[in-house]
């Protein structure tokens, strides 16, 4: 039987496995030292509220936990006191000023020192009153800061703190490590062969024509989500000779807050199939028969 050789446009693709690790990750740190009052969940407790334990999630400003603030908000009432103490002496010194002038009487007013017109005086307390002012300013956000609400929609990794504990002024202010919900990274790492075969090439700019599409598989080889290759992270590996490469693939965390959560979620540290495809190519498809001996 003769069957003809066509050539035909294929798409080329390469499978490899790879470990899942979120896209943003990141060590929540104590900005202001204390005792450690509260962690979420904080009574009374919502249905869906974050609780503040490995594996707990949180919206983007939900409130994760409370350090005691009793010392932040006398030092925000001294700060404010001091603020209205140099604004009087501000006002004290401009009608001094005043009183200057007429007491000058008659004589040139532009003639008088600067020390007579309170202009280095004025200036003086000005300062004061901006210096005073930006006390307050810096007051007002430590006593802020002691309630640690989450810097994006995320989950809990990692707690490094707990009630009752010191953080801060010489104790770890380690509180959690966290991660974004919003997307995934697999690493894994290619040949430079299977990378020219894809084409894929570093540090070029990547067009929707060009791009590399990345198929992440379940153990029964089906499809549960897609991404692309991202990027190169640069460094090849000495052991292997492999470059190190990163897929991205978006909304495939368990998220409660999502009306869009998936079926089979991705998980940090996992390990998973993947199939990458590339660049299109001219090529003749034979069919498997023809190499039967």
């Amino acid at each position: 039987k003769i069957v003809e050789a066509r050539k035909v446009l294929l798409r080329t693709s390469v499978q490899t496995h790879g470990t899942v690790r979120p896209r943003t990750s990141t060590t929540l740190i104590a900005e202001v030292p204390g005792i450690i009052k509260e962690v979420a969940p904080f009574t009374p407790a919502k249905k869906d509220s974050c609780t503040f334990r490995a594996g707990g999630f949180f919206r983007k400003d939900e409130l994760l936990l409370k350090i005691e603030d009793l010392d932040l908000k006398t030092l925000k009432a001294e700060a404010e006191a001091n603020l209205r103490r140099t604004e009087l002496q501000l006002l004290q010194e401009r009608e001094l000023a005043k009183q200057a002038k007429i007491e000058w009487g008659d004589r040139d007013w532009q003639l008088a020192s600067d020390l007579v017109k309170r202009i280095p005086q004025i200036q003086k307390v000005e300062a004061e009153a901006m210096a005073a002012q930006a006390k307050l300013n810096q007051a007002t956000q430590d006593l802020g800061r002691s309630s640690v609400r989450a810097p994006f929609e995320g989950r809990i990794l990692e707690t490094m703190a707990d009630v009752g504990q010191q953080v801060g002024a010489g104790a770890p202010a380690a509180l959690a490590r966290v991660y974004s919900l919003d997307a995934a990274e697999i690493n894994f790492a290619l040949g430079r062969s299977e990378l020219k075969f894809l084409g894929f090439d570093d540090g070029i700019q990547e067009t929707s024509k060009t791009k590399v599409e990345a198929e992440i598989l379940n153990d029964e080889n089906r499809v549960i989500h897609e991404g692309f290759l991202d990027r190169s992270e640069g460094i090849i590996d000495p052991r292997t000779r492999l470059t190190n490469l990163v897929v991205q693939v978006e909304n495939c965390f368990a998220n409660p807050f999502s009306n869009s959560n998936p079926s089979e979620p991705l998980s940090v540290g996992q390990f998973v199939k993947l199939i990458l495809r590339g660049q299109e190519i001219s090529a003749f498809v034979i069919p498997e028969s023809a190499f039967d001996r």
